[in-house]
């Protein structure tokens, strides 16, 4: 239960725009940076793990320093959180993949399908404000 209600608290501030673009002010520029979900199926593990793999990509100036990955099936959830230090996204302006393992909170996962979400947070110390960046997609999860 304690687990659900820290989901439902973290899910809530990220809708709700607690990490935001901002506007833009004249001459400046902004740091580029991006996060998606890629390679379909997603892969249910002997362990009872969700594999997939996220591509990230962001200017070297900016610092990664969350990510969250969440799947959601209808009888099981599970939720993954990682903060820096380390950065969770190398930044060096190149895309970078990386799998992800979500692990079920409730439930069990099972092959079908599932939504799959994931955030990435970036600080940019030169305009001193946080970047967000997510991906939500519905993927098939199969056993092998």
């Amino acid at each position: 239960m304690i687990i659900k209600a820290a989901l439902a608290a973290v899910m809530a501030l990220l809708s709700i725009g607690v990490l935001t673009n901002g506007p833009a002010v004249a001459g400046e520029t902004r740091a580029a940076a991006s996060a998606r979900i890629v390679d379909r199926p997603a892969v249910l593990r002997p362990d009872g793990g969700v594999r997939f793999t996220i591509a990230a990509k962001c200017d070297s100036r900016l610092q990664a320093f969350e990510l969250d990955a969440s799947v959601v099936q209808y009888q099981a959830s599970g939720f993954l959180l990682r903060l820096a230090p380390p950065a969770v996204v190398l930044c060096d302006g190149l895309r970078h993949r990386q799998r992800v393992v979500v692990y079920p909170s409730t439930g069990t996962f099972a092959p079908g399908s599932a939504t799959v979400s994931v955030f990435v947070g970036f600080y940019d110390p030169q305009e001193d404000r946080d970047l967000a960046r997510r991906d939500t997609a519905t993927l098939t999860v199969v056993k092998r």
